[in-house]
């Protein structure tokens, strides 16, 4: 097996692992058994259980952006690929809430405070990552309009988004209500690609 398919095999199960446990009842022995290894095999790859996690939510991040891509990549204007990005964005936090839930139970607080530090450190790559995607899709629009368009205008709109749309996943998953979600999302698409047009 190549690294690459260690690696990711490796990733696989301990993500499961995570999602049934939480982080502080896994071990890196119950990862190394899940995938017929000795924990030595692991350390090849991971320093620690932390590190393995922390590998998991980023591989977590990477299958949300290539999936954010091929969604957005199939729209024909910019209202609809800003909803095809939000929508994707909002799915996948509902999917993944319980894990982060599941992750914290059990945790002391030395360890809660490594894990927020982890999920800090995960959130900024994501951040950078959904920038790059939405600064291309933002100079895409402005070129077919041919506006001239600040390079600061452009990253404050885009900041402006990705906050309104963690409020919006953030406040419809307290209030459980999906639908809600959606039309607030479609609406604050039609608001930022009507600012855009003018």
């Amino acid at each position: 097996m190549s690294l690459d398919k260690s690696r990711k095999e490796i990733l696989i199960n301990a993500q499961k692992l995570f999602q049934e446990k939480g982080l502080a009842d896994v071990t890196v022995d119950d990862i190394a058994r899940s995938i017929g290894k000795g924990k030595s095999s692991l350390y090849y790859y991971f320093k620690n259980k932390e590190d393995i996690f922390s590998a998991v939510l980023e591989m977590e991040i990477n299958e949300i952006i290539r999936d954010t891509i091929k969604k957005t990549i199939k729209e024909n204007t910019f209202q609809k690929k800003l909803e095809a990005f939000a929508l994707t964005k909002f799915e996948m936090a509902k999917r993944r809430k319980s894990l982060y839930v599941l992750t914290e139970t059990g945790l002391s607080n030395d360890e809660i405070q490594k894990y927020k530090q982890l999920k800090n450190n995960v959130h900024i790559s994501y951040l950078s990552k959904e920038q790059i995607i939405l600064h291309q899709l933002w100079e895409e629009e402005i070129t077919s309009r041919k506006e001239i368009y600040k390079d600061d205008d452009i990253d404050t709109e885009i900041l402006l988004f990705l906050c309104s749309l963690r409020g919006i996943n953030r406040e419809m998953a307290i209030r459980d209500n999906s639908d809600m979600a959606r039309t607030l999302i479609f609406y604050l698409c039609n608001l930022i690609a009507s600012n855009i047009k003018k």
